[in-house]
This record gives C-alpha cells, structure tokens and sequence, in this order.
C-alpha cells in the first residue's frame, strides 16, 4: 500500500465515524445518491465499462444495509412533495436514483431494493427502451474492442481517422486498458451527440459488430412500477446533452418528448428529470422547470431548504470508491 493509499484509508475511517451521516440537523435534509449500471465482476461488460459508472450487486448490498442505519429511505418526489407542502419530513433522508435505464437495473438491482424494501427512481431515455440500441460511449468502446480482437489494422481506415485526432494514449495497437478507453470516451466528447453517433455509425458500417441488449424493456419497467417500489423519471428521448448549440425545438422534443412518452406508456406523471451527463444550459433549465417538479444534476451536495428543486445535488457512487463500508460513509460526505 502506498503512503498516499494508507493516508486516505485513514482519513475514510474518520470520517466514517465523524461525517454528516452522524449529524443532528434542525430542518429536514436529504441526500440523494446517484447510481447508473449494478454489474458483478464476471460480467463481460465490467471490463470495458467506464470506472465510474458500475458498482457490483455486493457493494449495493452492503450500501442499502448501511443507509437504513442511518437514513430514512425515501422516494424522491415524495420528499419534494412534502418539503413543497411543509409536511412533516425525517431529519436525514436518502433517495436512491439510477441514471440512464440499464437492463441490469432490474437484474440485479431491484432484487436488492426489495430485499431491503427501499424505494428508488429510475431515469429512462425513452427511445432506447426495447430497443438494441444503446449509448455512444458503450457503442464506442465495443466497436474499439472489437477492431482490436479482429484485426488492429483496421484501425488505419479513414473512417477510424477522427479517432487517433482525439490526441489519446492509447496507441491503437494493441487491446486497450479500461483507463485507455475511460479517456477515448471523454476527449470524444469534445463532439456533440450527433456527431460522434454518425462517426460511430459509420465506422460499424465497415465492421459487423455484434449488438447485446443492454436497456430495459417495458415488461420489466412495469414490473418494477407495480412492485411501487420503483418510479421514474425522464432522461430525455436520446440522451442527448444539453448543450447550447442545441436549438429550441430539439430541447423541447428531447425534454418534453420524453415526458410526454413515459407519461403515456406507464399511466403516469413523470414530475422528475435528470440531466444526462450533467449538461445544462440556461435554455434548457427554463423548458425543465416549466415541465417538470424537480430535476437532478451530477453536482455533489446534499438538499436542504435552501436547494434549488431544478438543480438537485447528488453524491455519485461508483465501486472504486465504495466497496467497503468505510469508503462508501466517506463518500456520502461528498467531501471526497
């Protein structure tokens, strides 16, 4: 162990005895945490999947287990309610929220959250549900994987040109490491969601890459709704960022859009969104607070009165950080 490992390990232990999970607060608070894909280790997508976007079926456990010990569990748009309506509400409260709509969701997931009988939303991208479609950063890092099994020479062809203008370590030579491909998937981003769709598209035109249903479809969603302990929310229609060369009328369709779809689909309100990747504009926050009760960012923080209902902070919580119960108290404290 390095001295800089030993170091935070130690801090982690102090907090986890002294961090605000112990506090007494005067007003009601609520910490919401921000999850995306539950995965276990042998699962052929661990490896490829960026770091900050799993935690495994154990950790999850071992998270609800500790949160009810301190927190009382909650769903999201209840607490808003009430805290809107000045009903009484717990001093601590916790939401748990999982971002984008992954079929391991129900998988592994749910069993947990009825396990433990926690409730929880989920924000869905309405038009990949059902669908084998999934995200360009997963589309993207299958499609390298894939090159780099069949023939790394493929990786000389124009339409992989965009890629090696990213300017990354990764020498397009070999396997990549997940590290390699954690930052492939972020320099990408310099291009809008369009962009690197198109540029995907036409690389997988040259390259049969086999596609794996990744996203929930409608029957588990409605499982997961009549169980009550699971809601959702809008993630808009195709994940798209909103950026501020969007134009109006694609905010609308990707905000409202999305809405107005899961609304019709599952016979009910769909009062929350949450902003993929975190993007927001002024544009974008005024059509979401027109719309919607309340929206989640990817800000670290806590609610309090004080909070914006169209700016929630959340405390984002991913296996490296969390797989122990020391870690994942420290983390709460969303000072680390």
């Amino acid at each position: 162990m390095s001295l800089k490992q030993f170091i935070k390990k130690h801090i982690n232990k102090v907090i986890a005895l002294i961090g605000p999970h112990k506090w007494s607060y005067k007003e009601p608070t609520l910490l919401i945490l921000m999850y995306h894909r539950i995965l276990p280790k042998s699962d052929p997508s661990y490896s490829t999947e960026q770091p900050g976007m799993l935690v495994t079926p154990d950790s999850l456990d071992l998270h609800l287990d500790t949160l009810k010990k301190y927190f009382k569990p909650i769903h999201l748009h209840e607490w808003l309610t009430r805290k809107a309506n000045n009903l009484p509400l717990p001093k601590k409260s916790v939401a748990i929220t999982f971002d984008d709509g992954w079929a391991d969701n129900y998988e592994y997931a749910f069993p947990l959250l009825k396990k433990h009988n926690i409730p929880a939303t989920i924000f869905l991208v309405s038009n990949l549900i059902d669908t084998s479609k999934t995200f360009w950063p997963e589309r993207l890092v299958s499609t390298i994987t894939a090159i780099a099994k069949i023939d790394i020479d493929l990786f000389k062809l124009e339409a992989c040109s965009w890629l090696h203008d990213l300017d990354v370590q990764y020498k397009f030579s070999a396997s990549p490491t997940t590290s390699e491909l954690d930052e492939i998937i972020n320099k990408a981003k310099r291009y809008s969601d369009n962009e690197i769709d198109k540029l995907i598209d036409e690389l997988t035109q040259q390259i049969n890459i086999p596609t794996k249903v990744e996203i929930l479809n409608w029957q588990q969603i409605k499982e997961m709704q009549s169980s009550l302990l699971v809601e959702f929310g809008s993630h808009t229609k195709n994940h798209t960022r909103m950026l501020s060369e969007l134009s109006t009328n694609v905010m609308e369709d990707e905000l409202i859009g999305s809405q107005s779809s899961l609304s019709t689909s599952l016979q009910s309100e769909i009062p929350l969104f949450c902003y993929p990747n975190g993007d927001m504009t002024e544009k974008a926050e005024k059509i979401v607070s027109k719309n919607y009760f309340g929206a989640c960012t990817t800000k670290s923080g806590w609610v309090n009165s004080k909070s914006n209902y169209h700016k929630l902070p959340r405390i984002g919580i991913h296996e490296d950080i969390s797989s122990t119960k020391s870690n994942f108290l420290a983390r709460l404290s969303g000072w680390l």
